[in-house]
């Protein structure tokens, strides 16, 4: 099962494995998604390249997006609960 094309710019979701979690969202108390931030931004690219502008590498627009948390692979599970821990340890919370 993949993941729907980004609402905002369109972008597919990335291989599992180039996937940046930023922590899990739990639906009560079972995890549902792994959350990244989409790293394509389409729509932001071509309006750039219609004003002349050439960039070195894709901007990204930063939507929320997320996997279910069954079809996630074993590391994406792992690399999501390490984010939870560093943002909850930041926050001095654990």
């Amino acid at each position: 099962m993949t993941s729907p094309p980004c609402k905002c710019c369109g972008s597919p979701a990335p291989d599992p494995e180039r996937r940046i979690p930023i922590g899990t969202q739990y639906v009560g108390t079972e995890p549902r998604l792994v959350l990244w931030l989409c790293p394509g931004a389409k729509v932001i690219d071509a309006e750039l390249i219609r004003y002349g502008i050439i960039v070195h590498r894709a901007y990204s627009c930063h939507t929320t997006r997320g996997t279910w948390w069954d079809t996630a692979t074993q590391d994406l599970r792992h690399r999501s609960l390490e984010a939870d821990r560093m943002r909850l340890a930041m926050a001095g919370l654990v």
